[in-house]
């Protein structure tokens, strides 16, 4: 499963007690700019990337900065998750 979760999400900003969760027990990990993409990339549960959207008149386009290759399934599942994104934001989106 595939989840973007916005940067305020007390998952990824607030829970000294889920930082494993988030890493996958890894101590450290290159941590992107969040300038550019403060949200994060959950793949069940560990981070795997960053992101960020650009909202245009007809449809929103995600940015991905990933930390790791997905699998074709992960690869799908992230679509589908930004296929939800847009639709709560009533237009299409578009990874890229």
């Amino acid at each position: 499963m595939v989840d973007l979760v916005q940067g305020y999400d007390e998952i990824v900003m607030s829970y000294s007690e889920s930082r494993g969760l988030l890493t996958g027990g890894l101590a450290t990990l290159p941590v992107a700019d969040r300038s550019t993409a403060l949200h994060a990339v959950l793949v069940d549960g560990v981070l795997a990337g960053h992101w960020r959207h650009r909202l245009g008149r007809d449809s929103v386009h995600i940015e991905i900065e990933l930390l790791r290759a997905l699998t074709a399934a992960e690869r799908a599942a992230l679509g589908d998750a930004a296929g939800r994104y847009g639709q709560y934001l009533g237009v299409p989106a578009v990874i890229g």
